[in-house]
């Protein structure tokens, strides 16, 4: 990967890959300082999970009625009347501390 572009928060980076007829798989693995941690589909992690993996899949085509369209994901539940407060716990990847976050849901 190269980095092609940055701003006052982010580093662009950009990477090309020749697709045959095979389905192609892959994470990001971060180095930061010593401390090295992996980016798949489902986020931050300390190890490589292939099961999650971002995958290319080269024969796949966007269905007509898909090509342009908007399309959003609606979380029933968040429209409850009802307002819960939840705390729960990370683990900070790089530091392995416990943080404790509150989540409003309603």
């Amino acid at each position: 990967m190269q980095k092609v572009a940055n701003d006052k928060m982010f580093d662009y980076y950009e990477y090309t890959v020749k697709l045959g007829d095979s389905r192609v798989e892959y994470y990001f693995e971060v180095h930061s300082g010593h401390m090295v941690c992996y980016f798949n589909s489902v986020g931050v992690c300390s190890s490589v999970e292939n099961y999650y993996n971002f995958s290319i899949t080269p024969s796949f085509q966007t269905p007509d009625w898909a090509k342009g369209a908007i399309i959003y994901q609606i979380f029933v539940d968040r429209f409850t009347m009802e307002i819960a407060v939840t705390t729960w716990r990370r683990t900070n990847i790089f530091t392995s501390e416990r943080e404790r976050t509150k989540i409003l849901i309603g």
